[in-house]
């Protein structure tokens, strides 16, 4: 990845197929430099959302990985999301 701005944006779509109303909740990242957000916490059987990170690449050069961590009401109960990137 290469950065002519600072600012990065990365989508993830969260897609519920289940039968029952997914929720989503305490929505944190591994850096610091991250800030997160959704669409909706709320997501229908069938239905999806998007979740935004807005990731600050100043003075960030190589590997990075950033885990979003989130909670649902899932049986595994805790998930996460990892993006790995080289900032060049």
């Amino acid at each position: 990845m290469s950065k002519s701005d600072s600012l990065v944006e990365v989508s993830h779509i969260i897609k519920n197929i289940g039968e029952h109303d997914l929720f989503l909740s305490e929505l944190k990242t591994s850096c610091g430099c991250t800030g997160v957000n959704i669409d909706k916490n709320a997501i229908k059987p069938g239905d999806s959302t998007f979740v935004r990170l807005d990731i600050d690449l100043k003075d960030k050069y190589g590997p990075l990985g950033i885990y979003t961590k989130f909670v649902a009401n899932t049986k595994e109960g805790y998930h996460s999301l990892f993006i790995k990137m080289i900032i060049k």
